[in-house]
């Protein structure tokens, strides 16, 4: 299993972790089909059926030399983006359900002293999100939000 799979597999596992989170996909999912497509994001929380719902996705790769940390030493940053989505309502205050919900998986990620990478041998992560938003997605109005997950992977 390659680098990137592991991460992204240490960070599903993070994501899944978290109370009430809703599904939770390891890529981008897709379908022409809107209910199909709204069916991969569903999840019963507290009795109610709703869109609630995580997608890890792999972004892309820096290679660097650390400089300080030894002759030859090269470190590999692997970038991750944690997509999310919840059904919007707002007599439901979703948008502070959603909220709580992105900070309990940035404080789970934080928390982890590994992520399940069999390869690595020294490593350190960052995570940042961006500002929730409102966006439709399929053919329902959601909170959204994406949070960012730099690894570095010294790689000499």
């Amino acid at each position: 299993m390659s680098v990137q799979s592991e991460i992204r597999d240490a960070l599903v596992t993070l994501v899944e972790s978290v109370s009430n989170v809703g599904a939770v996909h390891n890529r981008a999912r897709f379908t022409a089909d809107w209910s199909n497509f709204n069916t991969l994001f569903k999840a019963t929380i507290g009795g109610v059926e709703q869109i609630r719902g995580w997608w890890v996705q792999w972004s892309g790769i820096t290679a660097t030399n650390v400089p300080g940390t030894g002759f030859g030493d090269d470190a590999d940053i692997w970038r991750f983006t944690i997509r999310g989505v919840l059904a919007l309502k707002d007599a439901g205050d979703t948008e502070t359900t959603f909220n709580d919900l992105m900070l309990a998986i940035v404080n789970a990620i934080r928390a982890s002293s590994h992520l399940g990478e069999a390869e690595v041998m020294r490593y350190s992560h960052r995570v940042t999100t961006s500002e929730p938003d409102i966006r439709q997605f399929g053919s329902v109005v959601c909170n959204y939000g994406e949070i960012y997950v730099d690894v570095t992977v010294i790689t000499g």
